[in-house]
């Protein structure tokens, strides 16, 4: 299973997006909205892994032409974790 995260983020415009892409086997799911309010989400299934990658590299490339850019995952986590700790802590 491999997932991608975008974010986008124009002050101007009030606008704070991220967008998430997960490919897993035949079966391409992403996520989508304002950053820190629920995601919308759709699941599709294709006919070949093949399929799918080409699906997910189409979406990211189209992404990314709006101005998406790409976050490690890992780094999201991360911001989580250390702000439930700075929430915890300061309770």
């Amino acid at each position: 299973m491999m997932t991608r995260y975008f974010t986008f983020f124009e002050a101007a415009k009030n606008s704070n997006k991220f967008w998430e892409i997960t490919l897993d086997g035949c079966t391409v799911t992403t996520k989508w909205g304002r950053v820190g309010v629920t995601s919308q989400e759709k699941t599709k299934t294709f006919s070949s892994a093949y399929a799918a990658e080409c699906e997910v590299d189409k979406k990211v490339r189209e992404k990314r032409a709006k101005g998406y850019t790409e976050k490690d995952i890992t780094d999201q986590v991360d911001t989580i974790i250390d702000d439930t700790q700075t929430t915890l802590t300061a309770s």
